[in-house]
């Protein structure tokens, strides 16, 4: 699984469930002015059908990083070859990346994957970009703006960090000195700001162009949804109703940046409160935002366990209308109004993750869960090509050959996603 801090606040979400009135799940009409943060515009999200590209895409296992070019992703690229219904690729890329400095925006690696989508297959081919203002791992060194732009780091008016003269980050420390995972401090308005603004941005440059499909937002169960990386002292300064307001905020104007280009949020554990977890997948599907999820399970799990259990997060349960244990969720089965675009990763595929629970999972396995239980219209397949170490040992091409491109491509190609009509929720 991609978040290595679920383990971490697992235990104080499932000590946190308390009853909490969800919120109705009738489509909104749209606002004639929208207001984030203090900051208003005139846009809407009723401008029109949505971009709708729906079926099984190709993820990059790469991060477009500070530096990174077009050649860096060209030959994974190149393996989406003759399938003709694998629509698209999805790439990760950080905030770093994207804003080299404050206000000065760096598209370029993105524009180069799009001429080559449009151009070198049989098919033109749609871009998903998933964005990263926090790290999978990894240390955060003096005026390294690999995932968090530097100009946030260098000026008090984003907040402390747990580090002495450094600015709008949080994540572990030891001795003054980062020590792991880091993110942006999203729960604060001001760095919130400075992420729409990078949203408006692309907006303006890509909510025109019919070849890009979506915008993701990176999984929020570890930093900066929890603000307790690595098992990091939680940032003072952060709660979850903080935190859930900037949510809301960023996906407010996410939509009205991107009036015809879908938002996918992957709100898997949450932040700290599983009521609020919850509540915000209600409200997303309210207004328009796709469900996502960083793994997915194969359908033979749900067959024999149902939809309860570690294996499906809160999010998701809240999506399929189960609502998490011991809570009184009453927001409904949400996949009647939306549908979920889901992430397929190395360890869904191999290796010994979700081994308890029957994995790893087979491609077929995993299409027959999108089809039955996720209802899903988007799937991004991790590409590997055999050589990648799995957990447990050994890899990808010794543990689960079944999960090389070489061999996942031609399976995912010969069977379609069934669920990809134009969802209920979304603008005519």
């Amino acid at each position: 699984m991609r978040s290595k801090w679920m383990a971490a606040v697992l235990g104080a979400m499932l000590s946190g469930v308390v009853a909490m009135q969800a919120r109705a799940t009738s489509q909104p009409a749209a606002p004639p002015q929208l207001c984030v943060n203090n900051h208003c515009s005139s846009g809407s999200t009723a401008n029109g059908p949505i971009k709708w590209n729906p079926g099984h895409y190709m993820a990059s296992n790469g991060v477009i990083y500070p530096g990174k070019t077009l050649a860096n992703f060209e030959a994974e690229m190149q393996d989406i070859g003759t399938f003709d219904n694998v629509v698209g690729y999805r790439v990760f890329i950080t905030w770093g990346a994207l804003e080299p400095a404050k206000g000065r925006y760096d598209f370029s690696v993105l524009d180069a994957m799009l001429a080559l989508l449009k151009t070198r297959f049989n098919k033109p081919k749609h871009l998903v970009v998933a964005l990263l203002p926090a790290s999978f791992g990894g240390q955060l060194g003096n005026n390294d703006g690999k995932v968090v732009p530097v100009y946030l780091q260098q000026d008090s008016a984003y907040g402390p960090s747990p580090t002495p003269g450094m600015y709008g980050w949080w994540g572990a420390s030891s001795h003054g000195v980062s020590s792991s995972a880091y993110s942006a401090a999203l729960w604060r308005p001001a760095v919130m700001n400075r992420f729409i603004a990078l949203l408006q941005a692309m907006g303006a440059h890509y909510n025109s162009d019919p070849n890009f499909e979506a915008v993701m937002f990176q999984e929020d169960s570890g930093p900066p949804g929890a603000a307790t990386p690595k098992g990091a002292p939680q940032a003072p300064d952060y709660s979850s109703a903080a935190m859930v307001a900037q949510y809301e905020a960023m996906m407010t104007a996410a939509t009205a940046a991107f009036p015809n280009t879908s938002f996918v949020m992957e709100n898997t554990w949450g932040t700290n409160s599983v009521p609020d977890t919850e509540n915000l997948e209600v409200w997303m599907v309210k207004n328009r935002i796709a469900p996502g999820s960083a793994d997915t399970i194969g359908q033979s799990v749900f067959d024999k366990y149902g939809f309860n259990g570690l294996f499906l997060n809160f999010g998701m349960q809240t999506y399929v209308g189960a609502g998490v244990a011991g809570s009184n969720y009453t927001g409904g089965d949400l996949r009647l109004q939306a549908h979920a675009m889901m992430d397929v990763e190395a360890d869904d595929l191999a290796g010994a993750y979700f081994g308890r629970w029957g994995g790893p999972f087979s491609a077929l396995d995993v299409i027959n869960a999108l089809n039955q239980t996720y209802q899903a219209s988007h799937a991004f397949w991790t590409r590997l090509i055999g050589t990648e170490p799995v957990r447990g040992g050994g890899t990808v091409n010794s543990e689960a050959p079944g999960a090389r491109w070489s061999n996942l491509g031609p399976v995912i190609n010969a069977h379609p996603l069934l669920h990809t009509d134009y969802p209920p929720n979304y603008p005519k």
